[in-house]
């Protein structure tokens, strides 16, 4: 059962059950049906109604074979909600005249309280959403588990970027540690990000359990943005795992092409805790750091642009305000600033950015009084809104009395010049160089953008030049993220950049 939460707590919020057609693409494609009919023990840990319960005894029928009491002992059902489990139960007497066995039905949440047996095979569509997503109650109950299995490093990090860390790595690797039998198989329907996004997943791909144990990624089918279920853009495949034994690359994975599946294989780049890169099954893998040539100092990492926290309407401005002094007020990027080159570009919409420009830091509120007071009022003005943004690193301002500060701004929000690209959604990366309009340096808009910082035109021509090569677009086709809010983040344009050791003289 594929989910955003609904099974996890008190209040549903809707749940999206695996359709037949793929419970019995998968109970057939990694040959569980023919095991179970052989002897193997199989189970659902998160079964919502039962969709690959019913696959797997549909097939058994088809086969010719009776639903006797001794196969039937060889399947096992876990299910947190009660009222889903109960469905089961009456869907499956319906259907087959049998009741399903009562010992083998489990109610409990798999990762607080899993059952005390093991089995050969495991097989689902465990829930999928970022633990930012998750009920505040539940946040807190899982912290510990998400430690425990090496998700993340401390309990900081579910603040930070690895708020992003899907529950379904946390579902999987729980249920593996818990419930196979050591070289047992695991087939589950899972998010593409938790292998192909950068930063949050990266501790699941350790590819450990938290009892120590290694599982190995055998195999990947991408249904390529195939929607697998109504109303539901996640990116979706269905990943071979094998418990106790060492992933080796580059694995087969398979990508669906109008009911077609394409062979190719993956490794990880730059190095095994990365995002797969797919290349093709006669391919070697791809070292890309070694075909662009993009050495930076430190100070020039990619950055996204200004996060306002959900106060745009409060930051941003389609005209200039005669009430925001010209000094806090800066060009902002949009779509059209990619077509044009520097000189050319015109803002159609500018940003109020409260923040010194040599450190990046939130302007005091004395200097904003005595040296911008229309400005201050501006803000006070909205001081409730900007009060109740949310998220643990706008708090922290918030908390040191800077209820005006804004994100992802720092000295190199300011460098004279920028090279910057279209971060979000794109499917072609190009890059453009953007300086100074009438005195001030464009801004990047949150995670929409993001660009490097450069001190002179010189140097950012030098970089244009080396993001133009080829094998930057290929390196992010290979990547699997074409169209997705993760295309060309900085995280993943930081791969392919050699870094050069720290300088004094920042921007």
């Amino acid at each position: 059962m594929g989910t955003d939460t609904s099974h996890l707590h008190a209040e549903p919020v809707g749940a999206f059950f695996t359709p037949a057609k793929w419970a019995d693409f998968c109970v057939h494609r990694f040959g569980i049906v023919r095991e179970w009919l052989s002897g193997a023990s199989v189970c659902d840990p998160t079964a919502g109604v039962g969709s690959f319960i019913f696959s797997l005894c549909d097939q058994a029928l088809a086969a010719g074979r009776t639903l006797s009491c001794e196969l039937l002992s060889n399947l096992y059902f876990i299910e947190k909600e009660p009222g889903y489990t109960s469905e089961f139960q009456d869907s499956f007497l319906r259907r087959y005249g049998i009741p399903f066995p009562y010992m083998n039905i489990h109610i409990r949440d798999i990762i607080l309280d899993p059952p005390n047996f093991r089995v050969d095979i495991l097989v689902g569509n465990p829930p999928w959403a970022n633990f930012s997503d998750l009920p505040c109650q539940y946040k807190e109950t899982l912290k510990p588990y998400f430690l425990s299995a090496g998700l993340v490093i401390d309990s900081q990090d579910l603040l930070l970027g690895s708020s992003r860390i899907d529950l379904a790595a946390l579902v999987v690797t729980t249920s593996m540690e818990n419930l196979l039998r050591d070289h047992g198989k695991a087939v589950f329907i899972l998010p593409m990000s938790i292998f192909q996004n950068d930063g949050a997943h990266a501790g699941f791909r350790r590819y450990f359990l938290p009892g120590g144990s290694p599982f190995a990624l055998r195999e990947i089918l991408d249904f390529n943005g195939q929607r697998i279920f109504d109303g539901v853009r996640t990116r979706l495949g269905v990943a071979f795992l094998e418990k106790n034994a060492v992933t080796k690359y580059p694995i087969p994975y398979s990508i669906l092409d109008n009911d077609t599946w394409l062979e190719k294989c993956a490794t990880p780049f730059p190095d095994d805790t990365s995002p797969l890169s797919v290349h093709g099954s006669d391919e070697a893998p791809r070292d890309f750091l070694s075909e662009i040539s993009l050495d930076l100092r430190e100070e020039q990492k990619p950055r996204q642009g200004v996060n306002t926290c959900g106060a745009n309407q409060v930051f941003i401005f389609e005209t200039k305000p005669d009430f925001i002094p010209e000094e806090l007020l800066y060009p902002l990027a949009d779509k059209s600033s990619f077509h044009f080159h520097e000189e050319e570009a015109i803002p159609n919409r500018y940003i109020f950015l409260p923040h010194d420009p040599i450190s990046g830091k939130p302007l005091e509120q004395p200097v904003l009084e005595r040296s911008f007071p229309t400005a201050w009022r501006y803000l006070q003005e909205n001081q409730e809104s900007l009060q109740n943004r949310k998220g643990s690193l706008i708090t922290s301002w918030k908390t040191r009395g800077f209820w005006w500060a804004l994100l992802g701004v720092g000295p190199y929000s300011f460098a004279p010049y920028k090279v910057i690209w279209e971060a979000y959604g794109s499917r072609t990366f190009h890059s453009e160089i953007l300086g100074r309009h009438q005195g001030q340096p464009w801004q990047g808009n949150q995670a929409l953008h993001a660009y490097i910082p450069c001190r002179t035109r010189l140097e950012a021509e030098a970089v244009k030049i080396s993001l133009s090569h080829p094998s930057v677009q290929e390196f992010l086709e290979a990547s699997r993220t074409q169209g997705t809010c993760n295309w060309a983040q900085p995280g993943r344009i930081k791969q392919i950049i050699r870094f050069r050791k720290p300088q004094l003289d920042l921007f």
